[in-house]
C-alpha cells in the first residue's frame, strides 16, 4: 500500500485549496449585467463598440442554408443546434413570406404555407458559451400582442413590444428580441424563444429570421490565477528536488 509523505500531502491540499478559493473568490466578484433590447440598431451598435467578438447572424440565406431544408430536434444550422418539440413536426427553411432580410425565413414543414403557431417554442445551443444572441420573429398582421414572446436564457429575459419594429409588404409584423451578457466570464450555452398568447388572445402564426450570436472570447486566467499556478507548480518542483537530493 503507497502512502502519501506529510510534507508533500500538505503542499498539495495548500495548492489545491488556494486555487480554490481564488476560483470562488473571483466567481464571487463576477457581476452578470444582462442587457436587453427590442431595438435591432441598438444591439447591433453595443456589440460592435463594446468588448465583444464579431456577431455572426444565421439568416436561413444560402450558403448557411437553402430552401427546403430540414431540421430534426438536435439537428444544427448555421453553427446553430435547435431543440423543440412539436407535434413531430421538423423545422423547415421556406420562402413563401416576406421576411426581414432576403427571401428565407425559419418555419415548420406542416404543409403548404405552414407557421409556427402560439405556444410554439425553440431552443437554441451554442458551439461555446455565448454573450449575445437576437432575432426577428414575424407576427400574421394585428396578431400579435406585447409579451406574446419571450427569449430567455439563465441570467433572464426580454419579451417583445406592443409595437412591431417593422411592417412588411405583406402584412407581416417583425418583432426583435435580444439579450447581451456584458461580462465575458460570464454568458449562457442556450435561449430559448418562447410563444404565448392569453386565452382571451387571438391565436397568432409566425415565423423565425436573422439570428445573430457573438461567442464569448476563450477565457484568460486573471494574473492572480497565473501567479497562483506558477508559485505552486514551482513549490512542488522544489520539494521534489529536495526529497531527490
Amino acid at each position: 500500500m503507497q502512502h502519501t509523505h506529510p510534507h508533500r500531502q500538505r503542499l498539495v491540499t495548500w495548492f489545491v485549496s488556494s486555487l480554490a478559493g481564488l476560483s470562488l473568490a473571483g466567481a464571487g466578484m463576477a457581476q452578470a449585467t444582462l442587457l436587453a433590447f427590442t431595438d435591432p440598431t441598438a444591439f447591433l451598435s453595443l456589440l460592435s463598440s463594446g468588448p465583444f467578438r464579431a456577431p455572426h447572424t444565421l439568416d436561413f440565406e444560402p450558403p448557411s442554408a437553402q430552401a427546403g431544408d430540414t431540421v430534426l430536434s438536435g439537428g444544427t444550422l448555421g453553427g446553430l443546434t435547435f431543440t423543440f418539440s412539436l407535434g413531430g413536426l421538423h423545422l423547415l427553411v421556406d420562402t413563401q413570406f416576406q421576411t426581414t432580410s432576403g427571401n428565407h425565413y425559419l418555419t415548420l414543414d406542416a404543409g403548404v404555407n405552414a407557421l409556427f403557431a402560439s405556444g410554439d417554442a425553440l431552443t437554441f445551443g451554442f458551439n461555446g458559451v455565448a454573450q449575445a444572441i437576437g432575432l426577428f420573429v414575424i407576427g400574421t398582421p394585428g396578431d400579435v400582442r406585447a409579451g406574446d414572446f419571450a427569449l430567455q436564457v439563465s441570467a433572464g429575459s426580454v419579451s417583445n413590444s406592443a409595437t412591431p419594429h417593422l411592417i412588411l409588404a405583406d402584412g407581416g409584423e417583425a418583432f426583435f428580441l435580444g439579450l447581451i451578457e456584458d461580462n465575458a466570464t460570464l454568458g449562457f450555452t442556450q435561449a430559448t424563444l418562447a410563444s404565448f398568447g392569453l386565452t382571451t388572445d387571438p391565436t397568432f402564426f409566425w415565423s423565425l429570421d436573422d439570428v445573430t450570436t457573438s461567442l464569448a472570447p476563450a477565457p484568460v486566467p486573471e494574473p492572480g490565477t497565473w501567479l497562483l499556478l506558477v508559485t505552486g507548480t514551482l513549490g512542488l518542483m522544489a520539494w521534489r528536488r529536495r526529497r531527490a537530493a
